[in-house]
């Protein structure tokens, strides 16, 4: 992404927050499993560098959409910032003094995606025999973000639909209903906007993801939709 900052930040970061030194420092494995992070130890706006005007656009878009709880997309090609516009985002909304989490929905097997979105009930895995919980279950307060959102599965992005619009979760083999109160953000390569969403993404999940903004890297920042202006 122009102008977010690199390793002079003192974070260790590259441009698009994916470097190997970034993933040693908070403990992440290469399975696109992440740790839970504080928002003390997420990104700010001192993260964002420069002073040109899709900059400016871009951080007027971040105060834009961080008071709001309801779902984000973030567009953008590989390495261009997104997850560092979304840890900003959790920084400064509603959900800061809960932690923030990212699933990769490109590097996890279907389910294993599925367990750590929603959990599992004892028995459900031969592996978990205590059951599970998910990280939707475990965030409350927080800010979860979905990595490459147009790879995850059919059935799981129905199910994560359903769990937005009521607010409730199932854990995977459960009856017990679990109160849901977490801010969702999803990230894309695919400009879902400019094509057919049908055959990557469930068209309710599209359009809670699209509630209430679209997100594109500064270049495109003009571009982006903001539905509650």
């Amino acid at each position: 992404m122009t102008g977010t900052s690199s390793s002079g930040s003192g974070r260790g970061r590259s441009q698009g927050g994916h470097g190997d030194a970034e993933t040693r420092r908070r403990g992440e494995g290469p399975t696109g499993l992440a740790q839970f992070i504080p928002a003390r130890a997420c990104a700010t706006e001192q993260d964002l560098i420069g002073k040109s005007q899709p900059m400016q656009a871009l951080q007027r878009l971040i105060h834009r959409f961080a008071p709001y709880d309801t779902p984000l997309l973030l567009e953008g090609e590989e390495s261009t910032g997104k997850r560092l516009v979304a840890e900003i985002i959790h920084g400064l909304s509603p959900y800061q003094s809960g932690l923030f989490a990212s699933l990769d929905c490109a590097a996890l097997p279907e389910m294993v995606l599925a367990i750590e979105l929603f959990g599992c009930a004892p028995g459900f895995h031969a592996n978990l025999p205590q059951g599970l919980p998910g990280k939707l279950e475990l965030l409350q307060g927080g800010t979860l973000l979905l990595e490459h959102v147009g790879l995850m599965p059919r059935w799981v992005q129905s199910r994560l639909t359903k769990v937005l619009e009521s607010r409730m979760l199932e854990r995977l083999g459960g009856r017990a209903v679990i109160p849901v109160h977490v801010r969702v953000m999803a990230s894309t390569t695919v400009e879902l906007c400019e094509h057919r969403p049908d055959s990557l993404i469930h068209e309710a999940l599209f359009d809670h993801l699209l509630k209430h903004g679209l997100y594109k890297p500064p270049g495109d920042a003009e571009n982006a939709v903001d539905n509650n202006p």
